[in-house]
């Protein structure tokens, strides 16, 4: 299982139930208006704090046209501002546009790398993700997984655990040092692995006990199972 991360730029709206479907497309519609209205009155709002040198203001306009409007013509035009101004995460968002919108991986990868030297680690892995799927280049996936792991990303760090543990053949050793990283930061399917491969690969089963504990006590299901079958085979 490989593990993708993604920003998600989301407006929140309720609705009031209604019996009548009528009068529940109405609500719909009229919903659709009031939102229409409030994101424009908050894009001028945001201008309006941009003039006056507010430079996150122009992430949160390129975040109004992109999710809200769908315009990613004007979307690029304000995150490519923000990310002239250097503001954390607008390099990301706008290669996400080029990367998903427009297939443009040549610039999706260019503004995934400005906001990775802000030390953005979320740039970094999405660049690692897109070596990774989408372009099919395990080694810079890698280099980038990498890049994303050493400022603590645990998705990174569990990808290369999977990449070493699933290559052919398997690179126990490696795979195990970065499931150990992505468990460091509390990544309970990394913990569980460790288990795994202590369990498997070493059949150091006190090991294996302890990690399977450690995947327990984060919630993993599997981690109860084992660490009580292990309990019970009394294979230590």
């Amino acid at each position: 299982m490989i593990k993708n991360i993604f920003l998600v730029l989301f407006l929140t709206f309720s609705f009031s139930a209604c019996d009548d479907s009528t009068s529940n497309s109405n609500q719909e519609i009229k919903g659709q208006k009031d939102a229409d209205e409030a994101n424009q009155k908050n894009l001028e709002k945001f201008k309006k704090e941009y003039e006056l040198g507010d430079e996150k203001a122009s992430v949160k306009i390129a975040q109004i046209y992109a999710e809200a409007f769908k315009d990613y013509k004007n979307a690029i035009i304000w995150y490519k501002k923000a990310v002239n101004l250097k503001v954390k995460g607008a390099g990301n968002n706008l290669a996400s546009i080029y990367k998903h919108q427009y297939k443009d991986y040549e610039s999706a990868i260019k503004y995934y790398k400005k906001d990775y030297e802000l030390g953005v680690s979320r740039s970094a892995y999405n660049l690692a993700y897109l070596y990774h799927t989408t372009l099919k280049d395990i080694p810079n996936a890698i280099i980038w997984y990498k890049k994303a792991a050493s400022l603590n990303n645990k998705d990174a760090a569990f990808n290369l655990g999977v990449l070493y543990d699933k290559q052919t053949p398997p690179d126990i050793e490696n795979a195990i040092i970065w499931y150990k990283k992505a468990a460091s930061l509390n990544d309970k399917d990394a913990t569980f692995n460790v288990a795994h491969i202590y369990r498997h690969e070493y059949k150091d089963y006190k090991k294996a006990l302890e990690w399977y504990k450690k995947a327990a006590d984060m919630g993993d299901a599997g981690g109860k199972k084992f660490y009580k079958e292990l309990l019970e085979k009394g294979s230590l």
